[in-house]
């Protein structure tokens, strides 16, 4: 029985573990045109954080940034 609980354990941790590794891009757009497209690995929180600093302001105008 304890070989059988810690085989679950060991599952149940190896699936939540590759879950949080996944990768998001984020793609960056101006006036229609990609001005920037880039891999970010792990959370989606700090993913969206990366992406979102990726936004500039030209002429009054910003970049669309989009998570993936």
């Amino acid at each position: 029985m304890k070989k059988i609980s810690t085989v679950i354990i060991a599952l149940v941790a190896a699936v939540g573990f590759s879950s949080c590794g996944k990768n998001y891009t984020c793609t960056c757009s101006f006036n229609g045109n990609v001005m920037y497209e880039g891999e970010s690995s792990g959370k989606r929180d700090d993913a969206r954080t990366d992406c979102d600093l990726k936004k500039y302001t030209v002429a009054g105008q910003t970049w669309d940034c989009d998570l993936r």
